[in-house]
């Protein structure tokens, strides 16, 4: 049955593009007979142009709905396309601004650290002292370093005393640059810190042994037995400003470790004594 309806629907197409072709010619074929019997040439015109758009008024149909079927698409095709790079775009933007927003947040937690540590000594005198952000920490090398982002242009200088919140000492400034400066942590087996005990005033000389934690003593003045457990030792005065606290005597064995404050571990700023 549905071979059948093919079958003259092909029939009825091909009798149609005959009819058409035919009645082409044969309009052709009028024009001319009217062309040449015809007195009246302006009538002429109107009837040969009443028969040709007659004749090709269904080629015109024929041709334009597949054409604008072609064109409606292709314009959604466009519009599509103009709808994902849009879309690719906006994407890409809000990548863009949640790394700026991770950005700003890890600003403001680093800003409140500092005002915090601002507020817990506001009444220093702030302006002796440079705070600056520990961008690389060595402190776990034997060296015992730390990079900070901050240098001579900032008024930094060599030998200057690096201090913790508390005013505990770390260590001590040995290179500079216009915004980097290397600090040599007390901690470490090439330092050599000039110290006093507070209680006996005993004079020592003070040197890391690698450990992040305890100094051992090198030098004494009199007699290690003058010193006390527990006593604090702060800096000498003689060579660095003195008075500033390294840590306490603990006995270990048959003799005496210096405890430090700082813990430099813990620590993501530190202060600058630059006068």
């Amino acid at each position: 049955m549905n071979y059948k309806k093919y079958s003259n629907r092909k029939i009825k197409y091909y009798v149609n593009v005959f009819y058409n072709f035919f009645l082409f010619y044969f309009l052709i074929f009028i024009s001319i007979v009217l062309l040449r019997y015809t007195v009246n040439k302006k009538q002429f015109f109107y009837t040969i142009n009443g028969y040709f758009v007659a004749s090709v008024r269904p080629f015109y149909f024929l041709i334009k709905q597949p054409f604008n079927l072609f064109y409606s698409t292709t314009l959604s095709i466009k519009r599509i396309i103009f709808y994902k790079s849009t879309i690719d775009s906006l994407m890409e933007e809000n990548k863009e601004l949640e790394f700026y927003k991770n950005r700003l947040k890890i600003l403001e937690a680093e800003n409140n650290e500092l005002k915090s540590d601002l507020q817990l000594n506001f009444s220093e005198q702030t302006e002796r002292y440079l705070w600056a952000k520990i961008y690389y920490d060595f402190s776990n090398l034997m060296e015992k370093k730390i990079v900070i982002r901050v240098g001579s242009l900032a008024g930094i200088r060599q030998n200057n005393l690096v201090l913790d919140k508390d005013n505990n000492l770390l260590g001590r400034v040995i290179e500079v640059e216009d915004n980097k400066s290397i600090i040599l942590l007390i901690t470490s087996i090439f330092s050599n810190i000039p110290a006093k005990t507070v209680n006996t005033n005993e004079k020592l000389i003070l040197s890391g042994n690698g450990n992040d934690k305890y100094l051992k003593i090198r030098y004494f003045q009199s007699n290690q037995l003058a010193i006390e457990e527990n006593e604090s030792v702060v800096t000498l005065g003689d060579i660095i400003p003195e008075n500033f606290v390294i840590g306490k005597i603990v006995k270990h064995k048959n003799s005496y470790l210096i405890e430090t404050k700082s813990e430099i571990h813990k620590l993501n700023f530190v202060k600058v004594l630059i006068n």
